[in-house]
């Protein structure tokens, strides 16, 4: 066996080991009620509706009775059903709307009859696991029981199988893709390569799979009316459910099944073939073809028995050959119509790597069957796929047009980016209804539910989808001011490069920053030709230093060497070491937190040595050469600090380490001291917080955060430079900064705590002011909750009072400025002396 069965390589041939992975019953039963709520109950109020609107045509027809089979006429499906609990509780839940709807207050004995009529119409169910479907069985059983009646037959509904794994008319019609022969670890490459020059498919001219003039028809109905008589057997005390097994053994074994069923997992099996020299003949384009018009003609005997081999180890599942009844093929169709009326899915959470899993990992990417799944792979920091995306994915393929799913998945697929393009695509068709993030002590999951894409159920909800995150169980839900709602662009307008959905906290957050966003642009929109306003370059100054011996170099070992330390620089002979900045040493408007560890020759190339050897690296000057920078100082960013989610500042032209990543704008320098003071302002940090959930702002999410453009700030930079100037230079190594913003005095600022506090509380108002924070309220609010998280508004520079006395200093300026704008009046600071005139220290010797 060259791979482990469908979901893990361990376990014995004839019981796949993801058993314990697809048996999903630990869903505890607030999730599951909750889970029910969204997405069963919509659709038994529609058919309830669909019932009495029947009743209302039909003159001589019940309202009770019509209603009654509108909602055994719903079909609920769980494509990883496990022991069935998913399916048991949906049951429960349309049992009592049927017998409600007969009796108004049903007795036991009606809702037990009602039970069993649900059971044996309305319940679908695939499990990988034999042994969980026999036990899914006898649950149902169980659950249907009426004294005196035999219980449902449940063989036809409740099916073995992997739902991952699986042909549809539309993909054999398609043809074999090359896909299915990449080499993976223990193929032969240059035999997948023959392999895949074989699989051309045949000439146009020719009656073939990608011609309509083929004798070879997907239609499955026949096989769905031969397969309803069994369904329609009678259901009293008399039925036999032997008989109906029987009846369903032969059903599977007519000719037009096995027939069909033999194409499809041809099509299936090319992805899992071993492509060496010495296996059977693979299955390739000219092969299906000839396997379709021929059947078991059209192969050899050595390639009919891989194909089964490879079905019973993989256990493909065809959907429209399995329930026919739910997805049907009429005619020359190739793509089937229907699908379940309700999906209910609490998958098993597995990765699935490309080498351990090689056979599903390759279909996954290179079937089609898969589009979504298969685009997030290709996404930065992915590198394996997960279950429980694909089968969200799954579920879109077999839900009815005007129907509706509800998976338990895992927490944080909301910012994962393999599912970045699963989620856009609900989003963007505007079915998705609702997420739900949990990250509680009683489970750790998300309840996604959408609907089946019919442009009438989008606009059923205006599009929008209601969201959740970090909750600690459904109860939350109650309160209104945890959940939001998000329009199908309002995600587009918040992370337009990644379509990530945001993680907000709460509805008044959500409101907040989706009208920031409204007002204020990204710093880079890769998704516009004008997208990058301040012609922005982000880059790691020195990736992967440390890996590199002899490139950084300690104050000590330098010092041995006779080199002399002068301010934080050594020289010696007419060179320089140059101070690499990390991310420790940076703060707010401050370079200078902590002092290096390490220094960088100025010039290169530096000789470093490797695990491979030696190798040149270039010096600091020579490294910014390549960037094309020409300031003497740098712009960066770093990872959240303790008072702060995002930090930008200006560094002396120095290096920097890989955790202060350098932010490169091509703008004069008061563009520059403008940008920083707006990534440096309370509402951005804000915003920031709202999006950054991790220990890394990386570019993908800084480029994401909002800046106002150039255009927006340029009539401001007469309030914002001489704040900047002020708060920036405190040390002579920032003096070529101080001198591009026209700085006429030679030494730097003094560093005055109580006069700082004033002119960061003044630029924090002012960009609440650009941010679109118009209401005192909201800027109480964001000022309120970021001091009472993180231990306040940048405690090193306050009274040790958490705080308090920054935040009053902000809200006094906001309130100063918005009166200065109600009356068309310029507004006139307080700081005295005014900004960038303050102190100065005396020369540093």
């Amino acid at each position: 066996m060259r791979d482990g069965p469908a979901l893990s390589s361990e376990g014995p041939a004839e019981e796949p080991a993801s058993v314990t992975a697809a048996v999903t019953d630990g869903l505890p039963r607030a999730f599951t009620d909750c889970l029910l709520d969204s997405a069963l109950e919509p659709v038994l109020d529609a058919a309830v509706q669909r019932g009495t609107r029947a009743a209302k045509r039909k003159k001589n027809a019940g309202e009770a009775a019509e209603v009654a089979k509108a909602l055994l006429a719903v079909t609920v499906c769980d494509p990883a059903c496990g022991s069935g609990d998913l399916l048991v509780a949906a049951a429960g839940r349309i049992a009592r709307r049927v017998a409600a709807a007969r009796e108004g207050n049903p007795s036991p004995d009606a809702l037990r009859r009602a039970m069993r009529e649900v059971v044996g119409s309305c319940l679908y169910g695939v499990d990988v696991s034999g042994e969980a479907v026999e036990r899914a069985r006898d649950r149902l059983r169980r659950a249907a029981e009426v004294p005196g009646m035999t219980p449902p037959f449940l063989d036809g509904r409740v099916r073995p199988g992997n739902a991952l794994l699986g042909a549809s008319p539309d993909l054999i019609e398609g043809g074999i893709p090359d896909e299915a022969f990449r080499a993976a670890d223990g193929d032969d490459r240059g035999h997948a390569r023959s392999l895949r020059r074989a699989n051309v498919k045949p000439d146009p001219g020719q009656a073939t799979l990608f011609s309509a003039q083929g004798g070879y028809s997907h239609s499955n109905e026949a096989l769905a009316k031969s397969l309803a008589t069994i369904a329609r057997r009678p259901a009293g005390a008399s039925a036999d459910g032997r008989g109906a097994a029987a009846e369903y053994r032969e059903w599977r074994d007519s000719a037009d099944f096995r027939a069909k069923r033999l194409v499809a997992d041809a099509w299936c099996a090319a992805f899992a073939w071993a492509k060496t020299p010495d296996a059977p003949p693979a299955i390739v384009n000219r092969i299906l073809l000839d396997l379709r018009e021929r059947g078991d003609e059209g192969i050899v005997t050595e390639t009919r028995a891989e194909i089964d081999r490879l079905r019973d180890e993989y256990r493909f599942f065809h959907w429209h050959l399995e329930f026919p009844d739910v997805f049907r093929v009429s005619g020359a169709e190739t793509r089937w119509r229907g699908g379940f009326s309700c999906v209910l899915s609490a998958p098993p959470r597995e990765k699935i790597d490309r080498h351990a899993d090689s056979t599903v990992f390759r279909f996954a990417t290179g079937s089609g069957a898969y589009p979504a799944c298969a685009a997030g792979l290709a996404e930065p920091g992915v590198s394996a796929l997960r279950t429980d995306e694909l089968f969200t994915e799954r579920v879109t393929t077999i839900l009815a047009p005007e129907g509706r799913a509800g998976c338990a998945v895992a927490p944080g697929i909301a910012a994962a980016p393999g599912a970045r393009h699963l989620l856009d695509g609900l989003m963007r068709r505007a079915v998705l209804a609702s997420l739900y993030d949990f990250s509680g002590p009683d489970a750790r999951l998300c309840l996604l539910t959408f609907a089946g894409g019919s442009p009438r159920e989008g606009a059923a909800h205006g599009g929008a989808a209601r969201f959740a995150f970090r909750l600690d169980g459904p109860a939350e839900l109650g309160d209104g001011g945890r959940s939001f709602t998000l329009a199908p662009g309002d995600a587009a307008l918040i992370n337009p490069n990644t379509g990530a959905l945001p993680a907000f906290r709460g509805s008044r957050d959500a409101a907040l920053v989706t009208a920031v966003y409204r007002r204020v642009p990204v710093l880079w929109d890769e998704t516009r030709a004008d997208g990058n306003p301040w012609k922005m370059r982000l880059e790691t100054a020195f990736p992967r230093a440390a890996a590199d011996t002899g490139l950084l170099r300690p104050e000590q070992e330098l010092r041995d060497e006779g080199w002399e330390l002068t301010g934080s620089v050594f020289s010696r002979d007419g060179q320089h070491m140059l101070p690499v900045y990390e991310a420790p040493m940076a703060g707010l408007f401050d370079h200078r937190v902590a002092k290096p560890r390490y220094w960088i020759a100025e010039r290169g190339p530096v000789t470093v040595q490797r695990k491979s050897g030696t190798a040149q690296r270039p010096g600091v000057a020579d490294r910014l050469a390549e960037l094309g920078w020409n300031w003497e100082w740098l712009c960066a960013w770093r990872v959240p600090v303790r008072e702060r989610a995002a930090v930008a500042l200006f560094l002396p032209r120095a290096a920097a380490a890989g955790s202060l990543p350098l932010m490169l704008p091509r703008v004069v320098p008061p563009f520059a001291a403008a940008l920083i003071a707006a990534q440096s302002s309370l509402v951005f940090d804000y915003v920031a917080r709202q999006k950054v959930d991790g220990p890394a702002v990386r570019a993908a999410a800084w480029k994401q955060l909002p800046v106002p453009s150039p255009r927006m700030l340029e009539p401001h930079l007469p309030f914002i430079v001489p704040r900047v100037l002020e708060l920036v230079y405190t040390s002579p190594d920032l003096r070529p900064l101080a001198r591009d913003l026209d700085d006429r005095g030679e030494e730097p600022f003094a560093w005055d705590p109580d006069r700082r506090a004033s002119l960061r509380a003044e630029l924090d108002a002012f960009f609440f002011r650009v941010y679109g924070i118009d209401d005192r309220d909201d800027a109480e609010y964001i000022t309120g909750i970021l001091q009472a998280r993180a231990d306040g508004l940048e405690p090193g520079e306050g009274d040790g009072d958490g705080g308090q006395r920054a935040r009053e200093l902000i809200l006094a300026a906001y309130e100063r400025m918005a009166d200065a704008d109600a009356d068309g009046a310029e507004y006139e600071t307080r700081i005295y002396p005014p900004p960038g005139q303050g102190s100065r220290s005396g020369p540093e010797l």
